[in-house]
């Protein structure tokens, strides 16, 4: 279950299928996995959907609330990367407590 892992799957698995550039979704596990991937191989990904069934965008802020509100993401083309690797680091910052990891 390793984001990073499914990440490097990924690319090899849309290679292995002859698709050369991709719109992607990821729910739940699969946002880290995608922003892996599209992080190592940006020219795989033509869009990705990423996020699960508990986001609330009126909940969000920062980069993520103008990326979600944006009439186009041309403004982010030029630091998706940042953004990418930034909420990575956020999820990988975080620390659940056993109990949220036994559930898991």
């Amino acid at each position: 279950m390793s984001p990073r892992t499914m990440g490097e799957f990924i690319p090899k698995m849309l290679t292995a299928f002859g698709l050369d550039r991709v719109h992607a979704i990821g729910p739940d596990v699969g946002t880290s996995a995608l922003l892996f991937a599209a992080y190592a191989r940006s020219d795989l990904f033509e869009s990705l959907v990423v996020g699960s069934g508990a986001t609330d965008a009126a909940l969000t802020a920062g980069a993520l609330k103008d990326l979600i509100n944006a009439p186009s993401t041309i403004p982010f083309e030029e630091n998706g990367e940042e953004i990418a690797i930034g909420a990575i680091e956020q999820v990988m910052r975080i620390n659940p407590g056993q109990q949220v990891l036994d559930d898991y």
